[in-house]
């Protein structure tokens, strides 16, 4: 994978982990209630989570360049589709509030359960990484390029929600991160329907 493509996975990546829900609310309620030891713990067994998931997908596409490449042609149609969707809903999206989270967690054992479960048990996730990855991977594409896709949602994910388990700490870092949410879902959005059109292109034979 080159670096420019590589970079530009880890900002998609990076703006998606920053885009405010479930998760966000969950890691800041467990910080807020348990402490930086549980809001580290929920943000890392979160990332798991998200890592198997960014695994699973890129599996599944090396499957599916091996076996059936014009479906997979057209796997890059719908998944430019998806994300262009994603990405209107990015732009036109209101800011949020706040959100509510059911489990709190009370152990580092519910930490980490709560956080793994969240990622895990949300199958929209998967989706968006079979989306995306089919916009970057070719039929040459190596599978360790393909670990390393994996790995970088893995980093990526665990390392905002850390940041995030800091930033509770500091009353003043959360309100700015909470005042430009709304820019990082403008950004998301704009940068989705990028991707998607760029791929889309090609393929469609314009």
């Amino acid at each position: 994978m080159l670096l420019n493509s590589w970079l530009a996975l880890a900002t998609i990546l990076a703006l998606g982990a920053m885009s405010p829900g479930p998760s966000l609310g969950l890691v800041i309620q467990n910080t807020a209630r348990g402490g930086v030891a549980q809001g580290l713990l929920t943000s890392v067994a979160h990332a798991v989570g998200v890592g198997c998931y960014a695994l699973l997908a890129t599996l599944g596409l090396v499957v599916l360049i091996a076996q059936a490449p014009m479906l997979f042609d057209v796997l890059q149609i719908v998944g430019a589709l998806f994300l262009a969707y994603l990405g209107y809903g990015a732009l036109t999206s209101k800011p949020a509030e706040g959100e509510e989270v059911v489990e709190v967690a009370h152990s580092h054992w519910d930490s980490i359960s709560t956080g793994f479960l969240t990622a895990f048990l949300n199958p929209k996730i998967a989706l968006i990484f079979l989306a995306l990855f089919s916009q970057f991977v070719t039929p040459e594409t190596s599978l360790a390029v393909k670990w390393l896709m994996a790995a970088t949602a893995l980093v990526v994910d665990g390392t905002w929600y850390c940041l995030v388990v800091l930033a509770v700490s500091y009353s003043g870092a959360l309100r700015r991160f909470r005042g430009r949410a709304q820019l990082a879902q403008r950004v998301f959005g704009v940068l989705l329907i990028a991707i998607a059109l760029r791929v889309a292109a090609p393929v469609l034979g314009f």
